[in-house]
């Protein structure tokens, strides 16, 4: 059976980190097929390097120049045109609501933004026919792996997450899952505007606008297993611009690599 590896987002530190993805990750899995839907910018055609490392595997691209403004496409009704100022309001309201505190990180748009492009490398996956995958893995070109023990099995409907970092859902940055849980999981970005809006049960006024919650809740509502996986990496990603990031080109990726593994042994 194969394994899906679907890919999305920034590639900006992925060149820099490839190695340690492909012996720790990639290399685990058999019959590997890669799904790629990147940002197209300077750095985009990095992922290409996989097509060098696995001549065997099937590699699927598809480069967007631009993540659209995911708030006009979650629809007029719930979030209407030029509304950022609107969007805003109701992503602040949502964490005033939760003890659940948003990361530094996690504008609106931003949420939207990477559940927009998980579903659309999903739709890459789907449009492919590829045949016989057994197992999808959600991966992020931005990950520094230091432990990863796959599960001894994986049904249809379970999905392997790493055991921290949930914040009231799930970790949405890795997963491993069997094909029923897949079509959940990278189909999020549909469920919004019914999670944020709705008692869901476990949120009675919308579940809160964080990607961990929403991750977590859209698996739930689709009665997927979520079960822990031990799992550790860190996110090394490069400057933009002014705005000072975690990684640096210029450090050692082996030195980064040591230091994280030793600081958790």
């Amino acid at each position: 059976m194969k394994t899906a590896i679907l890919i999305s987002g920034h590639t900006r530190s992925f060149k820099w980190i490839f190695d340690n993805q492909c012996r720790e990750v990639f290399s685990r899995f058999k019959e590997p097929v890669f799904f790629c839907s990147v940002v197209d910018d300077e750095h985009g055609r990095d992922i290409e390097e996989l097509k060098t490392k696995f001549p065997e595997s099937d590699v699927f691209i598809e480069y967007v120049k631009e993540q659209p403004d995911c708030v006009k496409l979650v629809g007029e009704k719930i979030f209407p045109k030029a509304s950022r100022n609107y969007i805003d309001t109701l992503f602040k309201k949502c964490m005033e609501k939760s003890k659940i505190k948003p990361a530094p990180h996690a504008s609106p748009q931003t949420i939207f933004s990477s559940l927009w492009h998980q579903q659309r490398v999903w739709e890459l996956c789907q449009k492919s026919q590829v045949k016989d995958i057994g197992f999808y893995v959600r991966h992020r070109p931005d990950l520094l792996f230091t432990t990863l023990e796959m599960p001894a099995t994986i049904a249809d409907n379970e999905c392997y997450v790493p055991w921290w970092a949930s914040w009231g859902g799930i970790n949405d940055r890795w997963a491993v899952m069997g094909p029923l849980a897949a079509s959940a999981y990278f189909t999020c970005f549909d469920g919004l505007p019914v999670m944020l809006t709705t008692n869901t049960g476990v949120h009675p006024e919308g579940c809160p606008l964080h990607p961990e919650a929403l991750s977590g809740e859209n698996l739930r509502r689709n009665l997927i297993t979520v079960k822990p996986l031990n799992c550790d990496f860190s996110a090394l990603r490069v400057p933009v611009g002014d705005k000072v990031d975690f990684f640096r080109p210029n450090y050692s990726v082996t030195d980064i690599y040591n230091l994280v593994k030793n600081s958790k042994s």
